[in-house]
């Protein structure tokens, strides 16, 4: 009963990841005016899931990787977990201006507004290829983090959908009608997919960490990139404030737990 009952509220937690994919462009709609601010309150609040959640939970990976590969050497011990990290910063960083440098060169074919133009379909393919695996893996470890406690399941799905509101944000930009039409479906599937992929192939607690890794420096380049203000005013106060409320939660939550 209490694994049926895991089962089920990882599935409605990668419920909310599909709806997230297939209803974020509402949230820009009706928030045009306000559309940097909206992002940088999710990307404060992203932050600190990574800096206060995340990370602390981490620390402990050293053991987990002991359980998997056994006697390994103390430089992979170290680093293991954030080289995943930032193995993960640095994929969509260079998807990023991959995709940026796709726009440039098709403006410089068709001229115009630069915002305006969408980067190649080659391009699309790719960056579409490492979401849909990055939420396959978002999906996949719902079952280790329900398995972890109520509260560290909750946390975990809403800071992942603000981050999922991010990236839908940045593949609109890119790609424009291509992803709104298909891209944003197939990547809705895949949460779904992760989760039932765990019920074949249930991950023990040591691949689950090593997998939070992997999904930290994604999240981090993405509220760097997307949601920190450049230049101050409301969005940076915006920013400030998603990150406080947010950390505010989790030391209560911490606090509560014991």
């Amino acid at each position: 009963m209490v694994i049926d009952g895991l089962i089920l509220i990882a599935f409605f937690s990668a419920t909310v990841f599909t709806l997230v994919h297939l209803f974020s462009n509402r949230i820009y709609r009706y928030t045009q005016m306000h559309r940097s601010r909206v992002l940088s309150f999710f990307g404060g609040i992203s932050a600190a899931y990574v800096f206060l959640d995340l990370l602390p939970r981490l620390e402990t990976t050293r053991l987990h990787l002991r359980v998997l590969f056994g006697n390994i050497p103390v430089f992979l011990d170290a680093l293991a977990v954030p080289g995943l990290a930032f193995i993960g910063f640095m994929v969509f960083f260079i998807l990023e201006h991959f995709a940026v440098y796709s726009r440039r060169g098709e403006h410089a074919k068709v001229g115009g507004d630069f915002a305006d133009v969408s980067a190649s379909r080659y391009s699309f393919v790719i960056q579409l290829v490492a979401i849909a695996f990055l939420n396959l893996v978002i999906g996949y470890i719902l079952r280790f983090e329900a398995e972890s406690g109520l509260l560290p399941l909750i946390f975990y799905t809403a800071a992942i959908s603000l981050h999922l509101v991010i990236l839908d944000d940045t593949m609109e930009q890119h790609y424009k009608q291509l992803y709104l039409r298909f891209g944003r479906y197939f990547a809705s599937v895949m949460p779904l997919a992760g989760w039932g992929l765990s019920l074949f192939f249930p991950q023990n607690p040591s691949e689950g960490y090593l997998l939070l890794g992997l999904i930290l420096g994604v999240i981090l380049f993405n509220a760097v990139k997307d949601a920190v203000p450049k230049g101050g005013g409301k969005d940076s106060i915006l920013f400030v404030l998603g990150a406080v409320l947010y950390s505010c939660l989790l030391l209560a939550a911490a606090w509560l737990s014991g």
